[in-house]
């Protein structure tokens, strides 16, 4: 890689960072993505206490990110995405205990306002989008909503799928 010291290790902690953020983003392999985020996960636990808090401050914009938007997300659901949402509450306890607790909640709080940030700007260009240019609005809407119909025909048929009667043998 080419990489040696402190830039290594965070060209590592962006990489797993990023890691993490695509497989939220993710549509298909859902335990795949929750395998995955897992693992970068146990990876930030163990070099949080690998580095202590003199070195993780450096890191923690990094590890925040992902920890914030899995406990944050209200839409996924599952057994396994319960466990990773717990899994992550309890790296957040480990680095917050590591680097104490001021450090961290301005780091969190940092990530919190970003993300908000994030939203709003999208949430505001899609409300000037429908005022500016409301065909291609209804477009949008209705491709969303092909969208919903597809997948609600796919989900129907993988319940009905296993349920199919067998073939007689001849």
């Amino acid at each position: 890689f080419g990489r040696s010291g402190a830039s290594g290790l965070v060209w590592m902690f962006r990489r797993m960072s990023n890691i993490a953020r695509a497989e939220a983003a993710a549509k298909q392999g859902y335990r795949s993505a929750v395998g995955r985020r897992r693992v970068v996960f146990k990876w930030f636990a163990s070099m949080a206490a690998f580095l202590g808090a003199d070195h993780l401050p450096e890191h923690l914009h990094a590890v925040v990110g992902p920890l914030f938007r899995v406990q944050q997300d209200e839409t996924s659901k599952g057994a396994e995405f319960e466990e990773l949402k717990e899994f992550a509450a309890e790296v957040v306890s480990l680095c917050e205990g590591i680097v104490g607790p001021t450090t961290f909640h301005a780091h969190y709080s940092k990530v919190r306002e970003e993300v908000l940030r994030v939203r709003g700007e999208r949430k505001r260009k899609r409300a000037l989008e429908a005022a500016v240019d409301p065909e291609r609005a209804s477009n949008r809407r209705i491709y969303k909503n092909q969208l919903k119909t597809e997948h609600r025909k796919r989900k129907v048929d993988m319940v009905r799928e296993p349920h199919k009667a067998k073939r007689p043998r001849a």
